[in-house]
């Protein structure tokens, strides 16, 4: 992946004459409350509906996407827009006319009810069961994630909530109830 991006570079530097720069980080504001630096690995999220979160992705492929699409925009010149905007803090762009990132970086925001890329984040309803010594689950798009250990004080059973962290695919739950979820990072959600 990281030979395909670096020969779309190359070509697209040559094919119009002048370089190309990958850009060392993307900010996205969408113009609702919602904002994300992506750089590399790295993500910081703001929004309204919880505090700010820092997390890491398994894998910085989302990042050469977005690279790609940077490298296409500046070899085409296109003009630059008002937010809600992707770029590189130099060359900025409508991020309307690329549907394709707004998707790629809509999964980067955590949401409601939904699991993000590399399960790096686990929004949904917050529950506790006696079974098996008693255990946490966060319910998330039709899955039950099983969270290692307790959340922090104020987290209640029925709160929607984010969590942050990474599936422990080596570790068997005792209940048997879904993957394990260790969680670094804990959020309410706020309506």
């Amino acid at each position: 992946m990281r030979l395909f991006c670096l020969l779309l570079l190359t070509t697209l530097t040559l094919s119009c004459g002048k370089p190309v720069v990958a850009p060392e980080s993307f900010t996205y504001d969408d113009g609702k409350g919602s904002s994300v630096q992506l750089k590399g690995k790295s993500v910081k999220v703001t929004s309204s509906h919880f505090d700010a979160i820092d997390y890491q992705l398994a894998s910085d492929n989302m990042f050469l996407k977005l690279t790609e699409f940077n490298a296409t925009i500046d070899s085409k010149g296109t003009p630059t827009g008002t937010p809600p905007t992707l770029g590189n803090g130099v060359k900025v762009v409508a991020a309307g006319s690329l549907p394709d990132a707004q998707v790629l970086i809509a999964q980067l925001v955590p949401t409601k009810d939904g699991v993000g890329p590399d399960s790096a984040w686990v929004g949904g309803r917050l529950d506790h069961s006696e079974l098996e010594g008693g255990f946490w689950t966060v319910a998330a798009m039709g899955n039950t994630f099983v969270i290692k250990g307790n959340p922090p004080n104020g987290f209640e059973k029925g709160q929607t909530v984010v969590v942050i962290g990474n599936v422990n695919t080596d570790e068997m739950n005792a209940a048997q109830s879904g993957p394990q979820y260790t969680a670094t990072a804990w959020r309410l959600w706020k309506d």
